[in-house]
Order: structure tokens, then C-alpha cells, then sequence
């Protein structure tokens, strides 16, 4: 394990999500003008009946005032340690390289990689730093969305609190655009970003890692190689041992690996072997199941022999507690060289 995020990052980011959402559901219920309010008119009247409509404002004026105040306070005592390295992770984009992750992942979401490859596209993503393109993307439009809404919120709370004079009308409106726009685009992001970290195949290291801020190296070698790559070079972790090359005398023991390897059944030491056992054996282990099973063959297929039992803990489902309760049942115990296709 390695410490990906601060303990002021880790608490940042949920006290950000909490005034996001709260901000969203309560701002797009002071849309009282049914031609503008997304939602429909029972959003409007469900938080007004509860709050009424000045009291829903001061809520949603206290939470954006909360939320300032706290970011605030963060970007003067957390600029160098936290938000400098953050801004400069976020904002080094590579358009071509970024789009291409996110157009494969999404195609690999939807139809999965044995599907793209039977259509002849590469499933293969893009090797990715410390934060992966759609993680980039999403920040950024974070960023600059919240200065938005910042700005046009302080002003539009400004006019509502009778605080300065009414002033032009144009003004009004356009805060009032800007603040929807970017309340707009929010509303699109978040989802996408909760559906990713929290339900997509795979990336329940990174989600854990929002609560303990350490995450498994085997993690970031897969998904997040150059960062990987950067760590070995600072010497912050050890690089991963490389194969032999190969010559006449690992050939030959290849080979017969191989022959023994279909020949014997999945199990070493009395334990199911992971790198060898079908799915229909996996989910016919108690220890595993079906859903295990499942999870352990697509982690298998996307990054080949598992060499540690500590790399299931990026497979959704496997919690620290279920991973001591497979090392009693299962082993990745992998004749070196060879994969039968028998």
C-alpha cells in the first residue's frame, strides 16, 4: 500500500461532495419558472414545503456560504502541500491520449473487451499518471465550474440580500446563466463520476482510497503505470521483477509446463488455483461464488497471472476480511512460461 491522498484531501473531497449535492438538489428547487426548472415543478414544491421559499433560499445560501468559507481556508493552508500538486495533475491534459481512454473505457463499459476485439477495435487503454483522463476531465470541469458559480452566486446572493443596489438587469441575467450553466454541467459530471468510482468493474481500490488515502501498489501498476513508473523511478517502491529472457533451456521448460499443465487439474496443495481454474470451478468453491468468480476471470483476462493474492483486492467484492477467507481456500500458485489453450 502507498499513500495516494492527504488526510486534508481525503476530508476535502467528501465535504465538496456533500455541499455539491446538497447545493444542486436545493438550487434546482428555487426554480420557481417551470420553463426553466429541469427537474419538474415537484422538486420545486417538495423543498419548499419542507423549508418554504425564503427558508429553502437561506439553506441553500448557508451550505454555498459553508462551502466558500471552507475552500477558502483549504486553498490558503493546503496551496502548496495539496492544491498546487492537485491543479497541475488535473490541467496536464494530452487531447488525444485523454480521448482515446475515455472513448475505449466508456466502449469497454458498454460492451465489454471480448466484444470490441471480436469487432476488431483495440481495447487497450492508454497508460495513465496519477489520475486517469476521466478523473482529469472531471476535475477540471470541477474547477472551473466552481469558480463560476462562486462568483455568480456571490453576486446573485448579493441581490437577493438586498446587499447592493439592483443595478442593470443584463448583469442579473447573465449571473443568473452562468450560475445555471455551470450548475448544468455539475449535475451531468457528478453522476458520471460516482458511477465510475463507485460501480465501475474494478476500481474499488480507488474508491477505498477516498477513505484511507493509501492504495495497493499492484493497483497503480496496472491502472496508473506512469505514476507506477515515476514512484520506481524516486525509489519510493521497488519495480517489479522482470522475466528471464528466453533461450533454448526455458523454451524446453515451457513446453512441458504446458503439457502438464493441461493435464493436471486447477489446484495446488489442496487449493484451487487461480490462474488455472475455469469460472464454472471458481463459482463452485464456497469461498468464491459465482460473482467472485466472475470478477476474478475479467481481473485475469485484463492483466493476466495474478502473482499475489494481495492483487484481488482490486476486484470488486474482495474486502480485506474476504481476502483472509480465500487465502484459507484458493492460491495463485502459476507454472511460470506457460498458458494452455487446451
Amino acid at each position: 500500500m502507498i499513500r495516494r491522498h492527504s488526510l486534508s484531501a481525503v476530508c476535502m473531497h467528501w465535504f465538496n461532495a456533500f455541499c455539491w449535492i446538497a447545493l444542486l438538489f436545493t438550487g434546482f428547487a428555487l426554480l420557481s419558472n417551470p420553463a426553466m426548472q429541469p427537474v419538474g415543478m415537484w422538486w420545486a414544491d417538495l423543498w419548499t414545503g419542507v423549508f418554504g421559499a425564503y427558508g429553502l433560499l437561506v439553506f441553500h445560501l448557508l451550505i454555498g456560504s459553508a462551502w466558500l468559507a471552507v475552500y477558502f481556508l483549504y486553498i490558503i493552508f493546503g496551496l502548496r502541500h495539496d492544491v498546487v500538486p492537485f491543479l497541475k495533475e488535473v490541467f496536464s491534459l494530452s487531447p488525444a491520449s485523454d480521448m482515446i481512454w475515455c472513448v475505449r473505457k466508456g466502449m469497454r463499459l458498454v460492451l465489454g473487451e471480448k466484444a470490441m476485439r471480436s469487432m476488431g477495435l483495440d481495447p487497450a487503454l492508454p497508460p495513465q499518471g496519477f489520475y486517469n483522463a476521466g478523473q482529469k476531465l472531471a476535475a477540471v470541469a470541477a474547477v472551473l465550474c466552481s469558480v463560476g458559480l462562486a462568483l455568480s452566486g456571490l453576486f446573485l446572493a448579493a441581490l437577493a440580500l438586498h446587499l447592493v443596489a439592483p443595478g442593470s438587469e443584463d448583469a442579473a441575467q447573465w449571473a443568473l446563466f452562468i450560475h445555471l450553466l455551470c450548475a448544468g454541467v455539475m449535475a451531468v459530471v457528478l453522476p458520471i463520476h460516482i458511477y465510475m468510482a463507485a460501480f465501475a468493474p474494478g476500481e474499488g481500490p480507488a474508491l477505498r482510497s477516498m477513505f484511507s488515502g493509501f492504495i495497493p501498489v499492484t493497483f497503480i501498476r496496472h491502472h496508473n503505470p506512469l505514476w507506477y513508473e515515476q514512484l520506481v523511478r524516486k525509489g519510493v517502491i521497488r519495480p517489479e521483477t522482470k522475466e528471464p529472457a528466453m533461450n533454448i533451456k526455458t523454451i524446453a521448460s515451457a513446453v512441458l509446463a504446458a503439457v502438464v499443465l493441461c493435464a493436471a487439474p486447477a489446484f495446488a496443495d489442496g487449493k484451487m488455483n487461480l490462474n488455472t481454474a475455469t469460472e464454472q470451478e471458481l463459482s463452485a468453491n464456497p469461498a468464491v461464488g459465482p460473482e467472485l468468480a466472475k470478477g476474478i476471470v475479467e481481473f485475469r483476462e485484463n492483466v493476466g497471472d495474478i502473482k499475489s493474492m494481495d492483487e484481488l483486492l482490486e476486484v470488486k467484492g474482495v474486502t480485506p476480511e474476504v481476502l483472509e477467507k480465500l487465502k484459507q481456500a484458493v492460491t495463485v500458485e502459476a507454472i511460470e512460461g506457460a498458458e494452455c489453450s487446451c
